[in-house]
């Protein structure tokens, strides 16, 4: 019989034995990976270094793994990472469109009687956000994870003529990503979280918004961003028979990322009585971009990977209103809001990438497809803005983000502007 043809037939027969152990034992509590195992057999079949000793652990060192070890070296943390990413630059496109605390026409007859407003705006803004996303082991490619935000911006603008008014602004965010513990079994025990990234970012972005008529607008807004990441990958390899005792992996990466963004918006506020209507639509294109990367095998386990680029794009559009109330104090005015916003993304692709074992001589490669995104979505915010004479006018505002399957996203808001 052939080499190949025998080698096939001891993997087959690997398998069956992994399998029947799984079975009589009731083990699984992962979803078995049979993309990742094939990838395992691959690199066994000619691996070098710490990889070669990992495969040696396996029956007949074919590399057959346990059905919990398959998912859990099943290298997905990445496709989380930039997901996420594709996240964040769509709220940054978003917060530079609107520029948190501008009053934007709600309310503005009783703004202009308290304000003496000049041709200068200056901008401080802190925001945080937090996103818990949850996966399903057996059904989704990806996996859960809870994500921290904080940031930053300053901005400045420039006020033209009545009807043209320009700025930018310089933005600074920084990101804690935990992915959520691995389900264990018998025999099975992971350490705590499956991984984390870590992501520090700094942008600028530039805005401009032409008003049309008495009431209506345009606003045009572009940026880039570039983001440093700290990628780490936690992971337990166990072989089929689960005899030998485990062995904990932890790779780390550091690759570097951009992301580009551009966006136009057109709306009409109508004012009556201190109310104000404000009904908007725009489109926002966004490219989010992590280059390729070979992790660092900080156990020593010879299951580092290398990691091919990814790059994720969206083109959003979204309706929606404004409403807001002008309440007028004895020097001051506050101007509570409600923003509720449709979003659907017509265009989502990504991040599909490819790994493969470091230390593996026939350099094997598996593709990782992401989860498809939901496509339609709102968002509800209500915010509060105070107008006072010398031309402050600190902000709050809180934001969530409904009709996202497993997914819980929120965000706040505080900040001040100061017309010069």
């Amino acid at each position: 019989m052939p080499e190949r043809k025998t080698l096939t037939l001891h993997r087959r027969c690997a398998v069956f034995l992994g399998a029947a152990v799984s079975a009589l034992g009731g083990l699984s509590a992962q979803a078995d990976n049979a993309a990742l195992q094939a990838l395992f057999f691959d690199a066994c079949a000619n691996p070098s270094g710490a990889l070669a000793e990992r495969c040696a652990e396996t029956p007949g060192g074919l590399g057959d793994l346990s059905g919990d070890s398959e998912s859990s070296l099943n290298p997905s943390q990445t496709l989380g990472a930039t997901a996420a990413t594709g996240s964040l630059v769509r709220e940054r496109a978003e917060r530079a469109r609107r520029r948190d605390g501008h009053p934007a026409g709600d309310g503005e007859d009783t703004a202009g009687a308290v304000l003496d407003l000049g041709p200068f705006s200056l901008l401080i803004n802190g925001h945080g956000a937090r996103e818990d996303r949850d996966r399903t082991v057996d059904v989704d490619a990806e996996r859960g994870y809870t994500l921290d935000v904080w940031g930053a911006e300053l901005g400045l603008d420039y006020r033209f003529s009545p009807a043209v008014v320009a700025g930018a602004m310089v933005t600074w965010e920084t990101s804690d990503l935990d992915f959520d513990r691995e389900l264990p079994g018998v025999g099975f025990e992971p350490r705590g979280r499956a991984g984390s990234v870590t992501q520090d970012s700094l942008g600028i972005a530039g805005f401009a918004s032409v008003a049309i008529g008495d009431r209506g607008y345009l606003d045009l807004s572009a940026g880039y961003v570039d983001s440093d990441y700290t990628l780490e990958r936690r992971a337990v390899f166990q072989e089929s028979q689960r005899l030998a005792p485990q062995t904990l992996v932890r790779t780390r990466g550091t690759p570097d990322g951009s992301e580009t963004w551009a966006a136009i918006a057109a709306g009409y506020a109508a004012s009556r009585g201190g109310w104000s209507l404000a009904p908007h639509l725009g489109l926002t294109y966004s490219r989010a971009r992590v280059d390729g990367y070979r992790e660092r095998d900080l156990a020593g386990t010879g299951l580092a990977m290398d990691v091919g680029g990814q790059t994720s794009r969206s083109l959003l559009g979204r309706l929606g209103v404004r409403v807001s109330r002008a309440v007028s104090r004895p020097g001051y005015v506050l101007l509570p809001q409600l923003n509720v916003e449709y979003l659907r993304e017509f265009e989502a692709d990504g991040p599909d990438t490819t790994v493969s074992y470091a230390l593996d001589q026939g350099a094997n490669t598996l593709t990782l497809r992401a989860d498809d995104r939901d496509r339609d979505y709102l968002h509800l915010g209500v915010g509060l803005t105070l107008l006072l004479p010398n031309g402050w006018m600190p902000f709050l505002e809180y934001r969530t983000t409904l009709g996202l399957e497993d997914v819980d996203r929120d965000r706040i808001a505080l900040g001040l502007r100061v017309e010069l």
